[in-house]
């Protein structure tokens, strides 16, 4: 919340929506909202899933562009700034950019890795290069949108159905998200993740059977990219 709040570019508004944690934690939340006007909370009373949940913050979002924030990611001080202008240069309705993985324990961070320059459809079919806590979009272009109901990989299906309708995103070769693992998540098992890779293409996405072989197949390559840059 602080990488949010501390952002070079402060006409911001950080909505907040709690799914349903501790009181200790609402407590807290609770007094970041007296202690700064731009702080927003929401709290479900039953959790919903990070789908459900964010879809509540883009409801309540007063702003076009659009940008997100995972709890246990951290952006740099200059992301929305740097985005900002990016995106105004371009036109662009989509912008993600490069990141580094940070290990929650051992505080270790991999080496940068970053989004190609253009992502259109059939490249997030091949690679989603779209990382959730470095993305931001453009409402004024897109037009409102919100995430399927999926507890998984409902970031990976909004961006499929976004860019299935002709958007695209820009990749910027800037680190400006440090992204938290090691933390027990809905994402840490691999086998797993790439299941609902492919269930995630199948449902939201146009792509023939076959092509789509060959793109998890490109899949799987990056995922082991990934895995040896940690």
């Amino acid at each position: 919340m602080n990488s949010v709040l501390f952002q070079t570019h402060d006409n911001l508004e950080l909505i907040i929506v709690d799914d349903n944690s501790s009181s200790e934690t609402v407590e807290y939340l609770q007094r970041l909202v007296k202690a700064d006007s731009r702080v927003v909370l929401v709290r479900n009373e039953e959790n919903l899933g990070a789908g459900l949940s964010r879809n509540i913050g883009l409801r309540l979002a007063k702003y076009n562009f659009i940008a997100f924030c995972d709890s246990d990611d951290i952006w740099l001080p200059n992301k929305l700034e740097f985005q900002l202008n990016e995106m105004k240069k371009e036109n662009a309705p989509v912008c993600c950019s490069g990141f580094v993985k940070k290990h929650f324990r051992t505080g270790r961070e991999s080496s940068a890795m970053f989004p190609q320059r253009i992502i259109t459809h059939s490249d997030l079919v091949r690679k989603c290069s779209i990382i959730m806590s470095s993305a931001v979009v453009n409402r004024s272009i897109t037009g409102n949108f919100e995430m399927p109901a999926s507890r998984r990989r409902q970031d990976f299906a909004m961006w499929l159905q976004l860019t299935q309708q002709g958007h695209w995103a820009l990749g910027l070769d800037e680190v400006l998200v440090k992204v938290g693992y090691g933390n027990r998540s809905v994402s840490s098992n691999k086998l797993m993740a790439a299941y609902y890779h492919w269930k995630t293409v199948r449902n939201y996405s146009n792509t023939p059977l076959g092509a789509m072989m060959i793109y998890f197949c490109s899949y799987a390559i990056n995922g082991i990219k990934k895995y040896l840059l940690r």
